[in-house]
């Protein structure tokens, strides 16, 4: 779940269509997107705390509160960006992340490059 050698296909990547959706949200409405589905993915893939902690901080990081277990509104008008992101495994989503919603947030950043690094210990 975590790295591409789990399975047989190759991972899900965001088209320039879906990136430049998701980068034309808010911030924090695209971190209510990609946060729940982050969670989730995290807690398929590991059971390690350390992994989890990292994750709570990440979310601290992004100033999400909840711990990325607010879904908030309804996501219909991304529907095609929320399907995209969902079918991605959870490295191809840090690194998504990384590269576009958390670019110009340093502290976000280094705590998903922390989580990445943690996942790829624990795979």
């Amino acid at each position: 779940e975590f790295c591409h050698l789990c399975g047989l296909e190759p991972p899900v990547k965001l088209d320039k269509r879906h990136k430049e959706r998701l980068m034309a949200l808010p911030f924090r409405k695209a971190i209510e997107l990609v946060l729940p589905m982050l969670r989730q993915k995290v807690l398929v893939t590991t059971r390690d705390q350390r992994s989890y902690a990292a994750f709570l901080r990440l979310c601290e990081a992004c100033g999400d509160a909840s711990g990325g277990t607010d879904m908030g509104n309804s996501h219909s008008g991304q529907r095609s960006a929320f399907k995209m992101l969902a079918a991605m495994n959870c490295r191809r989503l840090l690194i998504m992340m990384q590269r576009t919603l958390l670019r110009e947030r340093p502290t976000a950043h280094a705590a998903a490059e922390e989580l990445t690094q943690l996942l790829l210990a624990t795979a």
